[in-house]
């Protein structure tokens, strides 16, 4: 049973699954203690057998590979990135996408890593380029830009000039966003017919001297050639160039932004660490996307195309003195009404809230009001704390016409709750990274009351051998259910 199981969410053969770490770790004779923290599985070259791309958390150049079907690792892989592709250093969250990027029928890998650069590359290895945006940054050899020259600054111009002059941002203090922890997504968010890039980082200032100095989570909407979205949408401006900055930062002047702050904390003896993969969803039924995320500021955010928070948003979980966060969100529209609701898990620090409080599931409504607060078990004896810190998946475990939610609890195992009067449910955003190939591409939205492999939770192009139907989404609650009894 499991290894059917394996077989189904892998989408190949489990005895090429069982080679994959064994071959990496083998190369040249080394064997390390690094952990593997990104994967993706999508067929990038259309031969109907899907790869694995993998993201390595260790202080190098060498961290991201591309895997074979069999098990064997493809032509160009790994990655090591030279100074010719661009920058990069560990991928320390499950940051890879695959996504179409140009006009050739094969898909591309975007790596984003422990820098203020995201790295691209076609699917033999060599580094995409970096669109025309009178940049000023060129490869050593006095090429155009990879991708993975053009650093992520929240001031537009320093991130055309890629210098490190602050004397071009006079109006308030500049920020750099390092990508170690930033999974980035894919979506249409006007559906215009072309993609955009969404991806969440640790912004922090360098200019004033004596080292970075961490400050919010910088998020940045870019175009496939590398430049910043800036369309109007219906008569509305969504301009992106300028990245959003917090009123509070050193001569703040963005006022769309004053929701945004530093870390509670960033140390995870204190409280483990927060996930802010965004996700995207049309939660308003205005036809254009929002983008969603939960922030180690202690909040949810909640961004419009005109790059403002509406509403009641960002909704605040924790605070310094009752530190909480958050888990990435699941966009469901409970009753198909047309408006979904935001679905987030929380939890406290390692020492626990006062009163035993443990982490909830809760359920907001579009505008950011809260619906539901359902708590977590409390694990008892000597563990203070319970929360889920990965993402939830939502769908009918079994088969009755209502949502559930799955979730990996720290302390009391996976739990699983059925949310009452959801009859009809539409599930937008479902899962983490949009589907369970996690590649980062933004799901399509399923019919009412319906789980589907290849919409929101499944992935019509995993390749051959993929099971078809429900297949795949059921071998994945099978799983959860035995892990309960």
């Amino acid at each position: 049973m499991a290894r059917r199981q394996r077989r189904c969410l892998f989408a190949c053969d489990w005895r090429a699954i069982a080679n994959i770490q064994r071959r990496i770790y083998s190369q040249r004779g080394r064997c390390w203690s690094s952990e593997f923290r990104a994967l993706a599985v999508r067929d990038t070259d259309g031969d109907g057998q899907a790869e694995i791309l993998v993201g390595l958390g260790r202080g190098s150049t060498t961290n991201a590979w591309l895997i074979n079907s069999d098990g064997t690792i493809r032509n160009g892989w790994p990655r090591t990135t030279s100074t010719e592709d661009g920058y990069s250093w560990g991928v320390y969250s499950n940051n890879v996408a695959i996504t179409q990027m140009n006009t050739d029928p094969n898909l591309e890998i975007i790596v984003p890593s422990d820098v203020h650069y995201i790295d691209a590359y076609f699917n033999n290895g060599t580094a995409l380029p970096a669109g025309p945006g009178g940049w000023r940054a060129k490869s050593p050899l006095g090429a155009a830009p990879a991708w993975g020259h053009v650093a992520f600054m929240s001031d537009y111009a320093l991130e055309i000039d890629s210098s490190n002059n602050c004397a071009l941002s006079p109006a308030r203090q500049p920020t750099r966003t390092n990508m170690a922890d930033a999974p980035i997504i894919i979506a249409d968010i006007d559906s215009d017919g072309k993609s955009e890039l969404i991806v969440v980082g640790r912004s922090y200032e360098w200019c004033q001297g004596g080292g970075e100095v961490s400050r919010h989570n910088g998020i940045y909407i870019v175009n496939k050639d590398r430049t910043r979205w800036n369309v109007t949408i219906n008569g509305v401006l969504a301009d992106w160039r300028e990245a959003p900055q917090p009123t509070n930062i050193t001569g703040g002047k963005n006022k769309c932004c004053g929701g945004m702050y530093d870390a509670l904390s960033m140390d995870f003896n204190v409280i483990q660490s927060a996930n802010n993969a965004p996700i995207t969803g049309d939660i308003d039924g205005d036809n254009v996307l929002e983008v969603l995320y939960s922030s180690y500021d202690g909040k949810v955010h909640c961004w419009w195309a005109d790059k403002h928070e509406r509403f009641n948003w960002p909704v605040t979980f924790g605070t310094p003195s009752a530190m909480r966060l958050a888990s990435p969100p699941v966009l469901v529209d409970l009753d198909n009404d047309g408006f979904s609701e935001i679905i987030v898990a929380t939890w406290g620090p390692n020492a626990g809230l006062p009163n035993r409080e443990m982490g909830m599931i809760h359920i907001l409504d579009y505008k950011g009001n809260r619906l539901a607060n359902i708590s977590l078990p409390d694990p008892g004896g000597n563990t203070n704390w319970n929360g889920i810190l990965g993402s939830l998946t939502a769908a009918d475990v079994d088969g009755n016409g209502l949502l559930d939610l799955i979730g990996v609890s720290s302390n009391t195992r996976v739990v699983c709750y059925e949310v009452q009067g959801s009859t009809g449910f539409r599930i937008l955003w479902g899962t983490g990274r949009g589907s369970y190939a996690r590649h980062g591409e933004a799901p399509s939205t399923v019919r009412a009351g319906v789980l589907r492999a290849g919409t929101s939770l499944g992935d019509s192009d995993w390749g051959a051998g993929t099971a078809s139907g429900l297949a795949a989404p059921l071998c994945l609650l099978l799983a959860t259910l035995l892990l309960m009894l």
